[in-house]
């Protein structure tokens, strides 16, 4: 998988992704931001996640994470998608 993230292109989306800390392993691997969304419905879980990574900044300004559900029509064309 991240192979094809790093050569091919590829994108990874993290439906309930909690504190992000999959999404930030793939990062520390070398994916771009741009290929990297995380997704959880409880907004607590991603802010928590912003403190205990300090990175709150950057992952804000490239919309990485999200809060809400991936079953809700209104939630799903508010995103931005990756790439």
């Amino acid at each position: 998988m991240l192979e094809k993230c790093k050569e091919e292109g590829a994108t990874v989306i993290d439906f309930g992704c909690c504190l992000g800390q999959d999404v930030r392993q793939f990062v520390y691997d070398g994916v771009p931001l741009d290929q990297i969304r995380g997704y959880d419905l409880d907004p607590f879980f991603i802010e928590q996640g912003y403190e205990l990574y300090r990175d709150g900044e950057v992952m804000k300004e490239k919309k990485i994470f999200a809060a809400g559900s991936i079953l809700d029509d209104q939630f799903l064309d508010g995103i931005e998608p990756a790439d």
